[in-house]
């Protein structure tokens, strides 16, 4: 007999990426402000409020997805025309109406424009986690910290515990010497006592 064999592109499967994309992003996204935040109210840091390696990390991400990494082959150059856009808190949304309006209309642009994005991202992450990357370099920058910081505890012990040493040896001879001014009192009352 004879069938029928129909080869078209997984549209859906497109859309799944993006979807999935956005989601891991926002769930880095939203790990990196809780941990970047402050509370006015409380007066509280958090564990990595004020860190310049995470703060650069972060705009070196942000920086990635408002550019246009590459070289665009297609109707479609940056994210924003696939209706991937960033919001006032960092986290991207997608207008699932523009994306499907894109894969529709120009589907080899589509994926141009998420290869050269998933690219440029994993590169710069690849960046971030290599072993002479900004994460080693933070690591290793915290360990010599801690080391220092070990050293200068153990010097701090050792001059407390020599200041106590000394300060027990002059109270130890201050009290000897109360002792002998007591006797001498004691002494010279008494023959003052005798006139």
């Amino acid at each position: 007999g004879s069938t029928t064999l129909t080869i078209e592109r997984d549209r859906d499967a497109a859309k799944t990426a993006v979807d999935t994309f956005v989601s891991a992003y926002n769930a880095l996204n939203t790990k990196i402000r809780s941990l970047t935040a402050y509370d006015s109210a409380n007066k509280t840091a958090n564990t990595l409020t004020g860190d310049a390696t995470t703060r650069n990390m972060q705009g070196q991400l942000t920086g990635i997805l408002i550019s246009i990494p590459g070289t665009p082959s297609g109707s479609y150059s940056r994210l924003t025309d696939l209706g991937i856009t960033t919001g006032t808190t960092g986290n991207l949304s997608v207008d699932s109406t523009k994306l499907q309006s894109a894969i529709d209309n120009d589907f080899a642009s589509v994926s141009d424009v998420l290869d050269r994005y998933g690219s440029s991202l994993y590169t710069k992450i690849g960046e971030f986690t290599s072993t002479s990357g900004l994460l080693a370099g933070k690591t290793e920058s915290l360990s010599t910290l801690l080391k220092d910081y070990s050293k200068q505890k153990d010097s701090l012990e050792l001059r407390l515990t020599a200041i106590e040493k000394r300060y027990r040896n002059q109270f130890s001879a201050l009290d000897g010497i109360i002792g002998k001014m007591q006797t001498t009192s004691t002494f010279l009352t008494q023959q003052i006592a005798r006139l």
